[in-house]
């Protein structure tokens, strides 16, 4: 009887196809799992010993372990020492306990700190189907798309490395050497930073949260771009720091606001984003940053530098970090490792003192960011992989962004501007006065098109007309025609809401 349970297993498993792709141990792993999952192989079974599957497929020992190992990693097959190898059985569910109802929890009001609603939470609300529209310019990709086969095998080598066997805590600021790596890899862009100087972090947005734990105190102020990144916003508010907004135009965040805003409000830090702002696209003038950093010595302020979309510059040289022109350690810089991977890890270079606190706030949080991912960023900076996905990044979306621009300007009704960014993964969309983006996605969700309107990236309220359309995963011909469907929605949208309405020029940035 035990003979006909263990070969019938068998007999499922040669007349099933082996799977067309892969290495062969997962085909024949594949093929095993889709017979558990279909019943065929119901659980409990006795399954055939590694010796007989490998004669009954004509594989190797070795494939046939194989296939059997990545089975019980994945929980559908179990061994018992002595007995042989089953078909796991599903693990029991255990009921929820039930959750603690309101009145029970009422007393949790008195540790919560009223604030107005998230521009994140804002972002939720929005309809379901914005991010799974057929033309959605809903997202900016968090990372670089298809990893280079030279960056996956090196993938694969770090992951069966030694090294990694021997990951042990490192110290707060970050892997010695891949903050060495992280300096050389800015010495090639011409960011001179040594890599004492250098903090690696769990993302960039989580040094604004060190940064504002370490020099922040209530009553103080913060002053950003408005629009600015609904995260960075968010953060300030979160930490119950009074935030500020200063209006942009084409040539960035305005200076001059700036000052004025410093004569009545106390400021304390300024976030800004001088290249590739998101949402808008915008590059800060020259003049304007060197107005800026006289402001921060006059006032002494810190600046928190984002940069987010670094290096990614599509036409022309890129402008410089404002860090490189700081003279007196002001300036924290901070961006992701690289965008061209699917790791958030960030870095940060800061000087002196405030170096320092942002070092100790950052022990007291986590003592320190992924061990074994800064051991894998070490190595793909070492063997190139670093750069090689970053450039394929600057050719994939700056594909993307130049097909984006070109049909806005073959598409989109003349009473609309956007802006003309020369990196980064979004464009500004600014519509006349009495025209609302959110009624117009409304619309536009109809006919599966979406965005986000403008109002998830304000500090104040006067984005309502705004939309930002992001490159999204879409291939250039993809985005071609979003925006050739999404014109004429527009121009119909906006010829009613102007009708009785004296027309007025706007600028770029709103």
């Amino acid at each position: 009887m035990a003979l006909r349970v263990s070969q019938e297993p068998l007999y499922l498993i040669k007349s099933a196809p082996l799977k067309e792709h892969g290495p062969l141990y997962l085909q024949v792993a594949e093929t095993i799992s889709g017979l558990i999952a279909d019943g065929s192989l119901p659980r409990g079974s006795v399954m055939p010993r590694v010796r007989d599957l490998a004669h009954g497929l004509n594989v190797s020992i070795v494939t046939a372990a194989h296939a059997y190992r990545v089975l019980g990693e994945k929980g559908l097959l179990a061994g018992r020492p002595g007995v042989g190898t089953f078909v796991a059985e599903l693990p029991t569910r255990h009921a929820d306990p039930p959750s603690p109802d309101a009145r029970s929890l009422a007393w949790q009001e008195a540790f919560v700190r009223h604030k107005g609603p998230s521009n994140l939470a804002y972002i939720y609300r929005l309809p379901h189907s914005c991010a799974h529209a057929t033309w959605s310019f809903f997202s900016v990709p968090s990372h670089g798309g298809e990893l280079l086969s030279p960056t996956k095998r090196a993938m694969k080598r770090i992951a069966l490395d030694a090294e990694i066997a021997a990951c042990h805590p490192t110290d707060t600021q970050g892997l010695p050497e891949l903050r060495a790596a992280i300096a050389t890899h800015l010495h090639e862009e011409g960011i001179e930073a040594g890599a004492d100087r250098v903090l690696v972090t769990n993302s960039y947005e989580e040094t604004l949260v060190l940064a504002l734990l370490a020099f922040c105190h209530e009553g103080d102020c913060v002053a950003m771009e408005d629009p600015a990144q609904f995260c960075l916003v968010d953060a300030v508010r979160l930490r119950g720091i009074r935030v500020t907004g200063v209006p942009m135009d084409d040539k960035g965040m305005r200076t001059d606001v700036l000052d004025s805003i410093a004569a009545r409000e106390p400021i304390r830090m300024v976030v800004v984003t001088p290249r590739a702002q998101n949402p808008t696209g915008v590059e800060m003038a020259p003049a304007r940053r060197h107005h800026l950093l006289e402001m921060a010595g006059r006032h002494n302020w810190l600046i928190f530098e984002c940069d987010p979309f670094a290096p990614l510059t599509y036409r022309g040289r890129p402008q410089p970090p404002l860090f490189c022109a700081d003279r007196d350690g002001r300036v924290i810089y901070t961006r992701p490792v690289s965008r061209g991977l699917l790791m958030n890890l960030g870095a940060t270079v800061a000087t002196g003192r405030i170096l320092e606190q942002l070092v100790h706030a950052k022990d007291i949080i986590d003592r320190g960011s992924d061990v074994f991912l800064q051991l894998v960023l070490k190595r793909l900076f070492e063997g190139g992989s670093i750069s090689r996905q970053d450039a394929q990044m600057r050719r994939q979306w700056g594909d993307q962004m130049a097909a984006l621009l070109g049909a806005l300007d073959r598409a989109m009704p003349s009473v609309l501007r956007w802006t003309r960014p020369r990196g980064g993964g979004s464009v500004w969309v600014t519509m006349p006065e009495g025209c609302s983006a959110e009624a117009l996605l409304s619309r536009c969700l109809d006919s599966g098109i979406s965005f986000i309107p403008g109002r998830a990236f304000s500090v104040t309220d006067r984005h309502d007309r705004c939309f930002r359309l992001a490159i999204g995963s879409m291939p250039p011909a993809q985005i071609m025609e979003g925006v050739k469907r999404l014109a004429p929605l527009v121009a119909q949208y906006v010829n009613e809401s102007q009708r009785g309405r004296a027309r007025s020029p706007i600028s770029r940035v709103s």
